[in-house]
């Protein structure tokens, strides 16, 4: 809802959990001496090539804002340096893993575009308070785990 109409969503969201996982990779690397944490991702197969073309972009440029230690704040380039390979695009037909990842995709679906039975019951939280139990609790989320930008 905070981005222009024009925003290409599918860039945009991979492109924050792109730098997300990056920026974790990274940060388990710090105090280590040599250290290099290695990342992959399993995805579901949907549009693969524009993955694929945006993850070979931020290998090469990828603009984050840096603030210094006097407030201000600079711009820098750090490309993505984990990821071990492009990410492995799997047929959820064929992986458990993609399914419940679907599963929790469409939970969060049903909280910002209910379907007509889930809002007659007015039950739209009903899948992400399944799912509550299993959620990573980090700063910054909702009592579901759910990290909105």
């Amino acid at each position: 809802k905070k981005m222009p109409v024009s925003t290409d969503v599918f860039r945009a969201g991979w492109a924050h959990h792109l730098t997300r996982f990056e920026d974790y990779l990274s940060r388990l690397d710090k105090g280590r001496r040599h250290a290099h944490t290695p990342g992959m991702i399993l995805c579901d197969d949907t549009h693969g090539k524009n993955l694929n073309k945006l993850v070979a972009s931020l290998r090469r440029e990828r603009k984050v804002k840096v603030r210094g230690m006097f407030g201000g704040e600079r711009t820098e380039n750090k490309p993505l340096t984990h990821l071990i390979e492009n990410p492995q695009r799997l047929d959820s037909r064929d992986s458990f893993l993609v399914q419940a990842a679907d599963i929790c995709a469409y939970a969060l679906y049903q909280r910002y575009n209910p379907h007509a039975v889930i809002l007659k019951a007015e039950k739209k939280d009903a899948m992400l308070k399944t799912l509550e139990p299993i959620m990573a609790k980090t700063p910054g989320v909702d009592e579901f785990g759910v990290f909105e930008v």
